[in-house]
């Protein structure tokens, strides 16, 4: 294919017997290569332009070639330049993804193989995240930036100690928002050495769905301004939400529904977050603080157990417990000598191929001090993996030795009906709740969605088209019906309601917010709805063992015959005794939104988040919306 840019890969060269692999590899990618060594090296190929540099022995490392190489001034402002070492590649595609890009600074990701530093230190394999919390030292490496030659017209190194990322720093304070980040487009580190890259010791990217970051900020925080969000409360969350979707997606990929153990849980808010993300197998928890244990009791309702004390005093506990972990993290006194105590009282109990999660390794020096001991102490029997952010930060360690195979996880048999209106008036509405709808349908074993139709609607194919991929059952009905000429969404709930028993755990949820005009936070209040109701239905059919319905935002007192309802219209009921499975007054969304409260006592209501968020939309306090619509989109 032809190319918008010209790419240029320059190559600090001294090892000739890479060169065969080097060839051979760069032939296959639409670029010019440029070796720089300190000895004369010829390549007959007319895509390779060698050049050589005056030997300067008080240097070390790559430098000294690279700017010599830049002082030629053989560079073309448009063009753009990579700079690596002759043990590096880029993956197939990856100059053909980069193409066309505008931005003077573009960086990528990199996956590492193993390697030693100057020091002597050995590395493990990894991978580095495009990311603007990673321009800066020890985060980044010089094959990541790919730079328009004006750019590199500019840069000189002084030095080769934490050159990288003393350049990447340099680049952030320049150029900003103005850089280009693709964390999906690799460079290939420590490629052609032989027993260096192997592809399956490097681990998975952590690099987030925006959306992921969306439904952690609407989760709640202790404090806006220590870790940011969009409101205070609910979970009171106490990690970045930048930081804690890139620890999450990296789980999803290496420890798939993990056995968790969370050492110093606070409000519980953290765990909660995890078994809603990852749906874990089982929850253990280690806290100092009983005060807490009434608000852990609402967050996580179906807690395996737990340990009341200083985690040091842990271990016989443990034993007890019989079931070692996946997913290990340590939050607790952020000292150095109690995170060492902590490490070593459960570090028995992490199972091969498993997580171990320091919180606060940046933030606090005590944990700095004690992960950068690890990652250097060989009898321990783990890997670092990764770090994470650079506010509070999570540095990842995994245990040596395969994950032992677990049984198939089974989501709880559940049911869900749900009433699709595609109005053609917000066409965004239709993609959004599309888009959301889809991230949840894989956890039902029967579904029932009704479409509405008529003037204004899209065609009910459409959306059924659309949604068929996503559902992971044969027990599925759509159905099509006219809605009423009220220009009011009929919600159909007495059609969807016959195609249920009364001792199925049901789910029921609408396309809210799909006909009114544009609102501040209406999508926001919508992914609400959704995140805490689909998100975790194997805590629900917990909840459902003990109460008649949950959902959230429960509201008291209300008219229209019911004693409360949930605010929002989205809920689960089992209802075996109350209901007998008739109902002929649910004809509009505010008889459906009260149609529990009328025959299920409140006490029997179990709600899944409180009102923080709520209060703000319906007292108009403009900075939360403010904060909600900067999220990534």
């Amino acid at each position: 294919m032809s190319h918008v840019n010209l790419f240029h890969v320059i190559a600090s060269y001294k090892r000739p017997h890479l060169k065969r692999a080097m060839v051979a590899h760069f032939a296959h990618h639409p670029a010019m290569l440029h070796p720089v060594s300190f000895f004369d090296e010829e390549f007959p190929e007319p895509w390779i332009k060698p050049t050589t540099v005056k030997e300067t022995p008080d240097w070390i490392g790559c430098y000294d070639r690279f700017n010599q190489w830049i002082e030629r001034g053989d560079i073309s402002d448009d063009d753009r330049y990579i700079f690596i070492s002759d043990d590096d590649g880029f993956e197939p595609g990856f100059f053909d993804r980069l193409d066309g890009a505008t931005a003077d600074v573009v960086v990528v990701s990199a996956k590492r193989g193993q390697y030693r530093t100057t020091t002597g230190a050995r590395h493990p394999a990894s991978t580095l995240v495009a990311a603007p919390e990673n321009m800066q030292r020890g985060k980044v490496d010089l094959m990541q930036l790919c730079l328009k030659g004006g750019v590199v017209k500019k840069l000189r190194w002084k030095n080769h100690y934490e050159a990288d990322g003393m350049m990447a720093e340099w680049l952030a304070r320049e150029y900003g928002d103005k850089i280009d980040y693709r964390p999906d487009v690799f460079g290939l580190f420590n490629l052609f050495e032989e027993g260096r890259y192997n592809p399956a010791l490097i681990p998975p990217i952590p690099t987030p769905d925006p959306d992921l970051v969306r439904r952690i900020s609407l989760c709640g925080t202790r404090s806006l301004t220590t870790f940011g969000g969009v409101y205070e409360g609910s979970y009171f969350l106490q990690q970045v939400p930048e930081e804690a979707a890139q620890l999450i997606t990296l789980a999803k990929h290496t420890v798939p529904h993990p056995r968790l153990l969370e050492v110093g849980t606070a409000d519980g808010g953290f765990a909660r977050l995890l078994d809603d993300e990852l749906a874990c197998r089982s929850i253990r928890i280690i806290d100092n603080d009983p005060d807490k244990n009434e608000y852990r009791e609402f967050l996580l309702p179906h807690l395996t157990s737990e340990f009341i004390g200083d985690a040091a005093d842990a271990g016989p506990w443990l034993e007890t417990e019989e079931e070692q972990h996946d997913l290990i993290i340590i939050d607790t006194d952020h000292e150095y000598e109690p995170t060492r105590k902590h490490t070593e009282v459960v570090l028995p109990h992490l199972a091969p191929g498993g997580l171990l999660v320091f919180h606060d390794a940046v933030a606090c020096d005590g944990v700095a001090r004690y992960v950068d001991e690890l990652k250097h102490d060989a009898q321990a029997g783990l890997e670092h993996v990764t770090d994470i952010g650079c506010r509070l930060g999570f540095s990842v360690f995994r245990r040596r030795g395969d994950r032992p195979m677990m049984p198939e996880y089974e989501y709880p048999p559940a049911t869900l009906l749900f009433h699709f209106a595609p109005w053609l008036e917000r066409p965004e509405m239709i993609d959004f709740h599309v888009k959301c709808l889809s991230r949840y349908l894989h956890q039902f074993n029967k579904v029932r969605i009704n479409i509405a139709t008529g003037d204004g609607f899209a065609p009910p194919e459409s959306i059924e088209e659309r949604l068929r991929p996503f559902i992971k059952t044969d027990n599925c009905k759509f159905f099509h019906t006219p809605n009423g000429d009220d220009g009011e969404t009929t919600p159909f709930f007495e059609k969807l309601l016959p195609e249920v028993y009364p001792s199925e755990d049901v789910c029921y949820g609408h396309t809210k917010g799909a006909m009114l005009s544009p609102m501040p936070g209406g999508k926001a209040w919508a992914e609400l709805m959704y995140a805490h109701t689909m998100q975790n239905t194997r805590a629900v059919a917990d909840l459902l063992a003990t109460y008649d319905c949950v959902g959230p935002f429960f509201r008291s007192p209300v008219k229209r015959g019911a004693k409360w309802h949930y605010a929002g219209t989205f809920f689960w009921f089992t209802c075996v005794d109350q209901w007998d499975g008739s109902d002929d007054h649910i004809s509009n969304r505010f008889a459906v939104e009260n149609w529990l409260g009328r025959f299920i006592p409140a006490e029997q209501a179990f709600t899944t988040i409180g009102w923080p968020f709520l209060k703000a939309l319906t007292h108009g306090k403009q900075g939360i919306l403010d904060r909600y619509t900067a999220l990534p989109v």
